[in-house]
């Protein structure tokens, strides 16, 4: 299974060293490569106890890269990107917008999008037609709390998934 994460920010780059931990090969996409440089050599971005460590265990399972067409093949893509408040205190979705757009010329229609960002209901449905109705698209807020996101990865106090569905016409009523 491949599996690809948009950004690699706080909690993307727990996600990401946590699954390559898993044994899953892991594509971290990020526009920055300089970013990219430093996680190529083996040193978080952020701080979080055990990360240098953990990283340095899971290096040869991600794959750091600026390089979009790494997206092609994936079977999951998370969206991991900010969703900061606007000037009104709702969230921002143009952050989530934007990557569903600069992705879609990578996808086929096969992958899993699921949002790992937290967002209002009724967001997979505004990504769904996005992606014009080719892809599956799937909530998973995080719930990962700073200086503890490590532990918190593997013991979460909950887990939350929504979901968009074509083929149930009452999803979004579930949602």
């Amino acid at each position: 299974m491949k599996i690809s994460i948009i950004w690699t920010w706080y909690i993307w780059l727990i996600q990401a060293v946590w699954l390559a931990k898993l044994w899953y090969n892991v594509t971290s996409i990020d526009v920055f490569q300089d970013k990219i440089d430093t996680l190529k050599s083996g040193t978080p971005t952020i701080y979080e106890d055990g990360l240098k460590e953990l990283l340095t265990e899971t290096l040869s399972k991600i794959n750091f890269t600026t390089n979009k067409e790494e997206l092609i093949g994936s079977d999951i893509i998370f969206l991991c990107v900010g969703t900061p408040q606007d000037d009104n205190g709702k969230t921002d979705l143009g952050y989530v917008f934007w990557a569903c757009n600069d992705i879609k010329p990578y996808l086929n229609g096969n992958e899993i999008i699921v949002i790992k960002s937290t967002v209002p209901v009724g967001t997979n449905a505004k990504v769904f037609e996005l992606l014009e109705g080719k892809n599956k698209v799937v909530s998973n807020p995080e719930f990962l709390r700073e200086w503890l996101a490590i532990k918190d990865f593997f013991a979460p106090d909950r887990i939350v998934f929504g979901f968009w569905d074509i083929n149930d016409s009452d999803t979004i009523n579930k949602i």
